[in-house]
């Protein structure tokens, strides 16, 4: 079951992998800040 989900959007091919990792680090940020484990 999923109960996270991390969005992210681009606007530019160029720009897909640098926002994708920005997100990805912003949820496991947000995961430390609420004592929470991140969902794999």
């Amino acid at each position: 079951m999923i109960d996270d989900l991390a969005t992210f959007e681009v606007d530019t091919v160029e720009n897909l992998e640098r926002n994708f990792q920005d997100s990805v680090n912003h949820y496991i940020d947000t995961c430390k800040q609420l004592n929470r484990e991140a969902q794999n």
